[in-house]
């Protein structure tokens, strides 16, 4: 995790909207007993609602994820009100909230999934990082990385990146997680909302002249060339940086016991907290290719992640079932090509499969749904559908 903790930015004003707006998401997670009584903040899909664009932005769902966006936005309601002033940056910030929240549920529109909503602060944040990167690319934050080894938490490193290079990689990072998430509604669709939102304004105002960049801003970089100092400087040492990450994976890959890991991972799929099974299922068969889950749990993961529809997830755990317990696979991939087909628009992957499928081996049930698979498929390719190559996987 990269934390920034403080900014080299010209501060022409005291943040006090940004300590008034800390304050104020710090009442409403009292207000709702840390998320948990969400009703009235939270925001909801299938309509537009324009108190809620406001509400939602102060709902957090437990410490972690209060404490985590607080951080953020003290380094970025600093950079970005040192330049406007309070009453200029609590108008903006609101702007931003109303932006983020419409925008977000004008996408959810025709939303049909299992979510009940979405809060936080982190997509007004996202819009001030945007912010950031076009007043202030050049300029400096200073960055904590912190790793994690079980519930101790570790400051492992501090170093210096420009605006740009830090923006770039948690906007770059959640855009293409986003891509590997197939665009699916989730945590990094909204952050690169939210920073679709921020950027455009920070051009307007800045082209506006209603803010003063000295120079400084994204467009006087690109026309000067070169970028800058601290951006070149980071770029030819990041190898000691570079080092210091695989050093930590390393150390946390040694650390790791398979055998428990996997009944910490059985745990968790008995709690039905399926996501953070996979996660840690993946990382573990990531480490360790041997390290695998019995039959049972593996097949309750699969079915308690197809309940979540994450489906690339789903694709992904039916071949490793697939490939693992061939004997009893006739069903497994009848189900990975109804997903591929249907849930991924993936039609020439779920012809493969089917071709791989002994009908004989099916009850007649299964077959008709096998033969609904195939004209599906096929169905799409006379259609035209065009099919990426490769399958995002599902954090």
């Amino acid at each position: 995790m990269f934390l920034p903790i403080g900014t080299d930015v010209p501060i022409y004003h005291r943040p006090v909207a940004t300590i008034g707006l800390i304050v104020a998401n710090t009442v409403a997670f009292w207000q709702t007993a840390g998320g948990t009584e969400d009703q009235g903040w939270l925001l909801q899909p299938r309509h537009l609602a324009p108190l809620e664009w406001f509400s939602s932005a102060f709902l957090h769902f437990g410490i972690m994820h209060l404490v985590g966006n607080m951080i953020f936005l003290w380094i970025f309601g600093l950079i970005v009100e040192g330049k406007l002033g309070w009453w200029k940056f609590l108008t903006l910030y609101l702007v931003l909230c109303a932006a983020s929240g419409f925008v977000e549920q004008l996408v959810l529109l025709g939303y049909d999934g299992p979510s009940r909503g979405s809060g936080g602060a982190s997509g007004v944040i996202y819009a001030l990082m945007a912010i950031s990167l076009v007043w202030a690319p050049r300029n400096c934050i200073d960055v904590l990385m912190v790793w994690f080894a079980g519930i101790w938490g570790r400051a492992v490193h501090q170093f210096e990146v420009t605006i740009l290079t830090f923006s770039l990689y948690y906007i770059g990072t959640d855009l293409f997680m986003a891509w590997r998430l197939g665009f699916e509604i989730s945590t990094p669709v909204l952050h690169v909302l939210g920073a679709a939102v921020g950027f455009p304004i920070g051009v307007l105002l800045l082209r506006r002249g209603w803010v003063d960049c000295e120079g400084w801003d994204l467009f006087s970089v690109l026309r000067g060339g070169t970028p800058g100092k601290t951006t070149l400087e980071l770029y030819r040492n990041r190898g000691p940086v570079m080092n210091l990450v695989k050093d930590i994976a390393n150390e946390q890959r040694r650390q790791c016991d398979p055998v428990r890991e996997l009944r910490s991972i059985g745990r968790m799929i008995q709690k039905g907290q399926m996501q953070l099974a996979w996660t840690h299922y993946r990382q573990l068969r990531t480490w360790f290719g041997n390290a695998c889950l019995d039959e049972p749990p593996l097949r309750l993961l699969i079915d308690g992640l197809r309940d979540c529809s994450h489906w690339p997830a789903v694709v992904t755990l039916l071949e490793e079932y697939i490939e693992r317990f061939p004997q009893r696979a006739a069903r497994a991939r009848l189900i990975q090509a109804a997903v591929l087909a249907k849930e991924l628009q993936r039609p020439k992957a779920a012809l493969r499969v089917i071709e791989g499928i002994q009908a004989e081996k099916l009850t007649p049930l299964q077959r008709r749904h096998l033969q609904s698979a195939r004209r599906l498929a096929e169905g799409q390719l006379a259609d035209g559908v065009i099919e990426l190559q490769g399958l995002p996987f599902v954090d």
